[in-house]
């Protein structure tokens, strides 16, 4: 039976949300980039094509737009993956508590067996905020820079004249 501090800290996010974060945060930089920095493509020459302010505008809102797509995706599939990891935490928290003598049964608890249980008490306490931790780096950051890049992509001042 798994430990509830294994499920805490195992990997919550699957391959699919994997990649849309991934995406997400690579979208996101490529507009924030582009607006910060002011570099807007005025010409594509490999194609043979130019851009007039309003078409820049237009590409710079297409990313916005691109960005919004890729935040949206991330928080449907995380909010599912989210649910899932705390559930499967749960489950096996109420099973590990149902069962008050599963590490011992009927042996007498060696003072060997106590000393180790403290050390992997402390290492039990500690995977809680290291969870955390974990969680927001996984949920919670993809998201913030999803919609800082959105709000500096839709409210990007037109580029300048050359």
């Amino acid at each position: 039976m798994e430990r509830p501090s294994e499920i805490r800290l195992r990997d919550p996010l699957t391959e699919t949300t994997r990649k849309a974060r991934r995406a997400l945060l690579g979208v996101s930089a490529v507009g924030i980039a582009i607006v910060k920095s002011g570099l807007v493509p005025s010409k594509i020459s490999a194609l043979g094509i130019e851009f007039t302010r309003t078409d820049q505008r237009a590409l710079v809102l297409a990313c916005g737009a691109i960005v919004t797509y890729f935040v949206v995706a991330f928080a449907i599939y995380a909010a599912s993956d989210f649910t899932a990891w705390r559930v499967a935490f749960h489950n096996v928290l109420e099973e590990w508590n149902r069962e008050p003598n599963r590490l011992v049964g009927e042996e007498q608890v060696t003072e060997e067996h106590r000393r180790g249980s403290q050390r992997a008490r402390w290492w039990r306490i500690l995977g809680r905020p290291v969870s955390a931790v974990r969680a927001t780096f996984e949920f919670v950051v993809p998201v913030v820079v999803g919609v800082y890049a959105m709000t500096v992509l839709f409210t990007a001042p037109l580029p300048r004249s050359p």
